[in-house]
């Protein structure tokens, strides 16, 4: 299962967008050990596959970071504002799946070490050497997404009182600033009464994006 969201992912790293984000973020959350959402999955995959080539929209690409996001009425609404989410960094999305669990000789070292070494706010990554160096320690790794899936926008979803990712958002805005990334941070609460005002923050946003 984990191989096939990765290839959901990949769908979404050409301009000729032929995924949906919502479509994108339904098939990550899905069920991981049903048979039957396994092939389900598959089937999408290869319906999308086989699906024409369009021709590029020009709206802009957005990553998403943040803790989780099991709702996708908030992907609809970057959706409806005018842009595509094409790559993300979340709990629920690839920091959950992307990277191997190493070969190791006791399986539980190699477990314990890719849960504990995780991309998420929570692990503690020593600093090392100047300023600039520790953020690139830590946040390199998102660098390369961004510019694989060649997004021009970075958007922080964070459901409130997740507090080590609070603590995080300043630094990694910095080290997104300096790689001239426009950032919009969000916090929620899973309120509806919020769609209003976050619409208006997004369309902004993606506003500024397409005028930069």
């Amino acid at each position: 299962m984990r191989y096939h969201r990765t290839d959901v992912s990949y769908l979404a790293e050409q301009q000729t967008f032929t995924i949906q984000s919502h479509d994108q973020r339904a098939a990550h959350d899905g069920p991981v050990v049903q048979r039957k959402h396994i092939d389900l999955v598959q089937t999408f995959i290869d319906e999308i596959k086989n699906r024409p080539e369009s021709k590029a929209d020009g709206l802009p690409r957005i990553f998403i970071w943040g803790n989780e996001i099991d709702d996708i009425a908030f992907i609809r609404l970057v959706e409806e504002c005018g842009a595509h989410i094409v790559m993300d960094d979340l709990c629920t999305g690839t920091r959950f799946f992307w990277d191997d669990v190493p070969e190791t000789e006791d399986p539980l070292d190699g477990l314990t070490t890719r849960y504990i070494c995780t991309h998420c706010p929570r692990s503690l990554s020593p600093q090392e050497g100047l300023r600039e160096e520790d953020l690139e320690n830590r946040f390199g790794y998102m660098r390369k997404f961004i510019s694989q899936w060649q997004a021009n926008g970075v958007i922080f979803y964070i459901v409130r009182y997740c507090d080590t990712c609070e603590l995080e958002g300043p630094d990694l805005r910095e080290y997104l600033n300096n790689l001239k990334l426009p950032v919009l941070m969000i916090e929620d609460d899973y309120s509806t009464s919020t769609i209003g005002q976050l619409r208006t923050r997004i369309q902004a946003y993606l506003e500024m994006i397409s005028t930069s």
